[in-house]
């Protein structure tokens, strides 16, 4: 379990796993795409659409993790406030510079990308997997995009 993923499961999590591993995921979801939503509007114009996308993105992963936890008919978490996503997702929205933005936001994706793969390491149910698997995908997307935008290799030397 990685430390992302615990903070989300404490602040959301209302059932035990692997409901409560979905739960945290969601919650985790809503709040990155609060994260990027704001980072939007206060973005330069080069990365506005970039911080749209993924604001779009990250409430359609949430919307996907919430039609999991209804298959598994368990409740969907309470919204976040400000307070889950300065902890989960803090320094986007907020940040002191474009340059810190977006390195706060390549912070998220890796720590997002890990919480995917712990829980995809745990989960049995096929159909869900596919779905995690492909959120996952879509986070090394956002992942890449971000290391393009500050200039860097969009895949890290250890995977090129």
């Amino acid at each position: 379990m990685t430390d992302l993923l615990r903070e989300a499961q404490r602040r959301f999590a209302r059932v035990p796993a692997p409901e409560g591993w979905l739960q945290g995921l969601h919650g985790l979801k809503l709040s990155a795409g609060r994260a990027y939503e704001a980072a939007s509007l206060v973005a330069p114009d080069s990365q506005r659409k970039m911080y749209e996308q993924f604001a779009d993105h990250e409430r359609k992963h949430a919307k996907a993790v919430a039609t999991m936890l209804g298959a598994l008919a368990a409740k969907q978490p309470r919204r976040p406030e400000d307070d889950d996503v300065a902890a989960l997702a803090g320094g986007i929205g907020d940040a002191r510079s474009p340059h810190a933005a977006l390195v706060a936001a390549q912070r998220l994706e890796a720590g997002e990308i890990a919480a995917f793969e712990a829980v995809i390491g745990r989960m049995t149910e096929g159909k869900l997997l596919q779905t995690l698997l492909t959120i996952a995908a879509a986070d090394g997307q956002h992942r890449a995009a971000v290391r393009i935008a500050l200039g860097e290799d969009p895949v890290p030397k250890a995977f090129s």
